[in-house]
């Protein structure tokens, strides 16, 4: 190869390492962009977990609170049962009206229960899509670091050939603009 080839092979060789340098910072750009979505998402999903936690916690005192008051009815429902076998009709009706108040008590705290577990399978929803938001911006960000390593590998090759070029010119140096004006 002689010295003018040489000289264009590098001023062809730098214009390419100059687009794959171009490609591959454009795509690291872009990798940026989804591992800033991914990373926001998992953030969100982070703080609905907490949310959920706390959520479960106040769902399950309300069931705690829910057996208590159920217990305490069924105590008053025994209580009904035994006196009206004794035939004690002023102990009964004291008794029904306190049982009455304790079931109204069970379910409105049984509602209340419900309500928490809807906002609870709200936010589990809510979780589920911002988990695969977070899982597809990772699958593209991987996919675009392939890309962009595969342009760096052609940036590597092409320095490679570069320097040899120098090395066989014996120069540090190779002006590109030679000739030009």
């Amino acid at each position: 190869m002689s010295k003018n080839d040489m000289l264009d092979r590098a001023k062809t060789l730098s214009k390419e390492i100059t687009m794959y340098k171009t490609m591959r910072n454009r795509v690291h750009k872009d990798i940026r962009g989804h591992k800033a979505n991914r990373d926001e998402a998992n953030n969100l999903v982070a703080n609905l977990i907490s949310k959920a936690k706390e959520l479960e916690v106040k769902r399950n005192t309300v069931n705690k609170s829910v057996s208590q008051l159920k217990t305490s009815r069924d105590i008053y429902t025994g209580l009904i049962r035994e006196t009206k076998s004794k035939r004690h009709q002023g102990a009964t009706g004291q008794h029904a009206q306190q049982q009455s108040a304790l079931h109204r008590k069970v379910k409105d705290e049984a509602r209340r229960s419900q309500k928490i577990q809807h906002k609870l399978n709200k936010v589990g929803r809510e979780i589920e899509m911002a988990t695969k938001i977070a899982s597809d911006s990772h699958n593209q960000m991987l996919k675009l670091r392939e890309i962009a390593n595969e342009h760096h590998q052609s940036v590597v090759t092409r320095l490679q050939e570069f320097n040899k070029l120098k090395l066989e010119l014996g120069t540090d140096f190779i002006d590109l603009n030679e000739g030009e004006e």
